[in-house]
């Protein structure tokens, strides 16, 4: 309950980056990563890693040769986010707008197969200046029939946006977590 109080203090306090105010509910995690297609992702990315509770999450789904790409750009959640112990982990300082570069750099540094299935960010695209950036690269990145699951708290005008870089998408409404939240799942043109 501590690491919630103390990553509740540091999301409110640079809300401007971070678009939050409390880390997700169990029930916005649980359905974030039932949207994620498992069985045949070997590499998965996260933008904006947080506190760690999706990450954590998706550890716990992975098999033990899959690899998951974690982009935190915060200092302090950068810290927490190395402090996993799990090899399958990757966390990347940097920012998101980026990702593609970094991802294969990273693949061919280590020899994994650059094939991305499911992009999972909470990122706060509403208040990012480089949104249609980062989308358009998500979009890039992801195989045909690819996944960018990203969470919203407010969801009126970004279906807008979402439907200039994705074929079609899901929502889900999850009640329970603070604020509520839009849980979008954008499937790849």
């Amino acid at each position: 309950m501590l690491k919630r109080i103390k990553a509740a203090k540091k999301l409110s306090l640079n809300i401007n980056k971070t678009g939050s105010i409390y880390p997700s509910s169990r029930f916005v995690v649980n359905k974030i990563v039932n949207k994620i297609q498992f069985k045949n992702s070997k590499l998965f990315v996260e933008l904006g890693g947080g506190s760690g509770c999706v990450t954590r999450k998706i550890l716990s789904k992975i098999r033990e040769d899959d690899v998951l790409i974690v982009f935190e750009r915060s200092k302090f959640f950068f810290d927490e986010l190395k402090k996993i112990d799990d090899t399958r982990l990757i966390v990347v300082n940097d920012d998101a707008v980026d990702c593609d570069r970094i991802i294969r750099d990273i693949c061919r540094e280590k020899g994994i197969e650059f094939s991305i299935d499911n992009v999972i960010s909470t990122l706060p695209l509403s208040i990012i200046g480089v949104r249609d950036e980062i989308l358009n690269k998500v979009n890039k990145i992801l195989n045909n029939n690819g996944r960018f699951i990203q969470i919203f708290y407010v969801p009126l005008w970004y279906d807008k946006f979402l439907r200039n870089t994705f074929d079609k998408f899901r929502i889900s409404f999850i009640f329970f977590n603070i604020p509520p939240t839009f849980v979008y799942t954008c499937y790849k043109k």
